[in-house]
């Protein structure tokens, strides 16, 4: 039960709005209830009301393979090069060596380096790729809420 309480939050936080939310409950079948429903209504309108926080899109668990490791150091290489010569790092233009890296690595790699300022900022975008961590405090507690709902018979 608690397994399928966690992918129907992680299935929540990723509907970008209420009605997407209520579209793929129904196409899959899922009966929500008054009080769910608001709940989510609720979380929906709060969360198009404040900006969403640019989240990295970094893999919570990726583990680089040996050429994926030397792909970044490549990478690294190539990018320091081009900041102490034109004082900007675009990547559109580097071909891989390797095979490459996961898509969401490029992308992080590529936010970090557009917003470097220093030698010290194009060296640090190549850090801690993979330890990007989210804020689901909101959604824990509608889980939380959800739990002693269920918990209490009136779900």
């Amino acid at each position: 039960r608690a397994s399928a309480v966690s992918t129907f939050m992680d299935f929540f936080a990723k509907c970008p709005n209420f009605e997407i939310f209520v579209g793929t409950c129904a196409t899959f079948g899922y009966e929500l209830t008054d009080d769910l429903l608001s709940a989510a209504q609720a979380y929906y309108a709060a969360k198009s009301e404040t900006p969403a926080p640019v989240e990295s899109p970094t893999p919570k668990s990726w583990s680089p393979s040996p050429n994926e490791m030397r792909e970044i150091f490549l990478l690294r290489k190539y990018a320091i090069g081009k900041w102490k010569s034109k004082g900007l790092v675009d990547l559109d233009d580097y071909i891989f060596n390797l095979g490459g890296l996961p898509s969401e690595i490029r992308s992080e790699i590529q936010r970090r380096l557009l917003a470097a300022k220093s030698d010290a900022d194009v060296s640090a975008a190549f850090e801690n790729l993979a330890t990007g961590t989210r804020d689901d405090s909101e959604i824990r507690a509608l889980a939380e809420a959800i739990n002693r709902l269920a918990e209490s018979g009136h779900g």
